[in-house]
């Protein structure tokens, strides 16, 4: 989706030295409180027992760059020519869909490119011996991707030699239809180049992408950059980076990101680092021997909304391992940072030139006076320790998932229902195996709904959204069921509700234990609602890389299960953790107790107004968004009514105001906001609401702070954050017991549906 053009620009300052407040155990500002979090916290993404996901193809649709267009792969022959004819045959959008690396060594001399395509595949058949490897002149690029949404680059090795200035650079010229969005970098390796990946270099934009367990190894200059404003929402999931220069940044340019589950090493400049402002948040990496972990080079008056949470940083060689020289608002939380031998503090500096707004909760040190924050400052929580009781243990990360060789059912191109169902029929015989139903791009029309059957393992896959299954019965539908205690998997394929039809359907989905799993999910036009979570007491909801837009009601609706309804919290909610969403009448709505969090989304409209609306009793947290919605209606952005849960809100860069309203005595925080009005929090009668060191843009000067209202203790500032300290994702592999749902879709859309996605009690 397009991007509105943020206006704030950094600019070059002098950063004044000012007294520094430091804290070295419990707490300033609040008074002092037991520590609760551990000192240690190095989460593996992996479990004992638990299933690793795995590669699925080559299938028969896919083109073979060797045998259709003569590529050699020998690392002697110029293979440039036959695997740009096979990128032609992609970019005009005709049969073929996907494009298939075997291994091989595939030589090239000059840059390659793919253009005005949507819902292609470039797949390498395993990224540590299926190279692309550079032979052409010095600062060269290795491939332009421009104009291409929606598609995926994965397994595939990119070697600079040394000589490419940049492997892939994602960037829109202007001249074709399609805008950069909605695309996926997974298993890939980037190497000896100046950048692995450089967006939106063309100062148009590149956005909503995923870069998911890749591999970024001596990349001089940068792994990732964003390189304009509407380079937004990149979002760099469980990948690696060794001995490079930055690991993910935006300077020289500007744009947003947000990075995951990562480990750093030796990076020689900083980890990650900002130029120009917007959100950022990062979460849950590790760190290990880079000059330093976080810079913020300095804004001007500008702040940036950040946020820094549960990331193990060793020996820096800074002795500040995290350094941010604008004004925020910066949230960090539950981070252990081990300094090197010989370090004195601070580990953290957050210091401009005027007064900053800062909240450091739980983190874990091992040099005294360990902060320094030199404005508005909550803290509580942070403890120094001796090194030697830090586990410098590195997560372990499965870059490449393999082939379990399944066995494959391929249905014929645009069969329709009853042949597909036969498939799932046959496949069935196989449950516990993985069987793989295929369906090649084609327009499949279904007048009944295809069912996939309880506890059944059967993996239904497409070629990407090429693979279209259409509504054409009667009623709504819906296109798919997945029948409860579902275990099937949905992979590359979008279904049409032909805007009278629901998309996907899965019943039955509510047992101790169970999760529905989604990654790089998108709904697209919905009359009714895009995604509701439905009466579910136990069931975690993960959703990774979400987008949902033109919804005509509620966008993401969470109704809780009976149990919590009644004040019975069986471990049930809903995470939605980046992503991006534009034009709903009202993107969230947490009704009955529900379990809501969403982390890290961006949403525009201008023309509607609505974003969150809550009611009665629910648990709910929204933290980092930029909140693009109409002004001054009667319909704010976030209504809150007669409320009696907690509601806590981190991080939003507000258009409009938030309204307290109605008769309710639930809590409300707002900390780390910012706005774009002078006045953006309405609080009425009942509820206990406080807005803390949150500031406003002020036109042609940055930002400004805005003055705390109401009243906070220790005790109300930890049960307001307990949700989103304990609110990340369960890993997609994470063991699930044999009888409970474990619903897996990577890569699903859902367009012009009534409903898209319906998860049922």
């Amino acid at each position: 989706m397009r991007k509105q053009c943020p206006f704030y620009l950094a600019v070059v300052i002098l950063v004044i030295s000012m007294p520094a407040s430091t804290q070295t155990t419990t707490s300033a500002l609040i008074p002092s409180y037991p520590p609760q979090r551990p000192a240690v916290k190095v989460t593996l993404p992996n479990s004992p027992g638990a299933e690793i996901d795995e590669f699925v193809g080559p299938f028969a649709s896919w083109t073979n760059v060797k045998t259709a267009y003569g590529a050699v792969g020998d690392g002697v022959v110029d293979d440039t020519d036959a695997l740009q004819r096979g990128l032609d045959k992609l970019s005009s959008e005709g049969p073929v869909k996907t494009l298939f690396f075997p291994s091989g060594v595939y030589r090239i001399t000059k840059a390659l490119r793919l253009h005005n395509t949507i819902y292609v595949s470039v797949i390498g058949e395993d990224p540590d011996n299926t190279i692309i490897r550079w032979n052409g002149p010095g600062r060269g690029v290795m491939i332009n991707i421009d104009a291409v949404a929606y598609s995926r680059f994965n397994r595939l090795t990119w070697d600079g030699q040394n000589q490419a200035e940049v492997a892939v650079d994602q960037a829109k010229s202007n001249s074709l239809p399609h805008f950069d969005t909605g695309n996926e970098y997974a298993e890939d390796i980037f190497k000896d180049v100046g950048y692995g990946i450089r967006a939106g270099n063309l100062n148009i934009g590149a956005a909503e992408t995923s870069v998911v367990r890749s591999r970024f190894i001596r990349n001089s200059k940068a792994g990732v950059i964003t390189r304009n404003f509407n380079a937004l929402d990149w979002w760099v999931w469980y990948s690696y980076f060794e001995d490079c220069g930055v690991g993910v940044t935006n300077d020289p340019g500007a744009g947003n990101f947000n990075v995951y589950n990562s480990v750093f090493k030796r990076s020689r400049m900083a980890d990650i680092r900002i130029e120009n402002t917007s959100f950022y948040s990062i979460r849950n990496n590790y760190s290990i021997n880079s000059k330093v972990f976080y810079l913020s080079k300095g804004a001007g008056q500008n702040g940036a909304l950040t946020v820094i949470q549960g990331n193990t940083i060793l020996d820096t060689e800074d002795d500040a391992a995290i350094q941010i020289r604008d004004f925020g608002p910066v949230s960090m939380y539950d981070n252990v940072i081990r300094s090197r031998k010989g370090a004195t503090g601070p580990a953290i500096v957050h210091s401009t030139f005027g007064a900053v707004d800062t909240l450091t909760v739980g983190n874990t040190f091992t040099v005294d006076d360990p902060i320094r924050a030199t404005g508005r400052w909550i803290t509580d929580d942070n403890k120094t320790v001796p090194r030697s009781q830090i586990n410098p243990a590195e997560p372990v990360i499965p870059f490449k998932y393999v082939s379990k060789n399944r066995r494959v059912f391929d249905v014929p191109a645009g069969a329709d229902v009853s042949v597909v169902q036969q498939a799932i029929k046959n496949a069935g015989k196989l449950c516990g195996k993985r069987p793989i139903v295929h369906l090649p791009a084609a327009d499949y029309r279904f007048n009944r709904t295809l069912v996939a059957p309880a506890n059944c393992d059967v993996q239904i896959v497409g070629d990407g959204g090429f693979t279209t299954l259409s509504w054409n019965g009667q009623g709504r539908g819906p296109v798919i069921t997945l029948q409860g205690p579902s275990k099937a998997t949905l992979r590359d394929l979008k279904v049409s509700g032909e805007r009278r039809g629901d998309g996907i359907v899965i019943e039955n989905a509510d047992q101790p234990g169970s999760r529905v799993y989604m990654q790089v999910t998108i709904v697209n036009v919905a009359s009714q609602n895009g995604l509701i979570v439905d009466g579910l007491d136990y069931t975690r909801v993960d959703l990774r890389s979400f987008t949902h837009q033109m919804v005509n009601g509620s966008s993401v609706k969470v109704i809780g299960g009976p149990s919590v309804a009644s004040g019975v919290n069986l471990g049930g909610r809903t995470t939605l953790i980046a992503g991006a969403s534009a034009n709903n009448h009202l993107s969230y709505e947490v009704t009955q107790g529900g379990r809501l969090v969403v982390k890290d989304f961006w949403y525009e409209t201008g023309e509607l107004p609505g974003y969150i609306k809550l009611t009665g009793d629910s648990a709910v947290t929204f933290e980092q968004a930029r909140v693009y919605t109409r002004t001054n209606t009667t319909t704010p952005s976030v209504d809150i009514q007669d409320y009696k849960g907690r509601a806590t809100l981190i991080g939003l860069d507000l258009e409009d105001k938030v309204r307290i309203s109605g008769q309710g005595n639930g809590s409300v925080l707002m900390i780390g906001m910012m706005g774009r009005q002078a006045n953006y929090f309405f609080n009425g009668p009942g509820a206990k609401a406080s807005l803390l060191i949150s500031r406003r843009y002020v036109s042609d000067f940055g930002s400004a702070a805005v003055i705390n209202k109401g009243t906070y203790d220790v005790k109300f500032l930890r049960d307001m954050l307990a949700q989103t300290r304990n609110g990340n994702l369960t890993n997609e592999y994470e063991e699930i017991p044999s009888g409970s749902t474990n619903a897996r879709m990577y890569r699903v859309y859902a367009e012009q549906t009534v409903v898209g996605f319906h998860i049922k009690r």
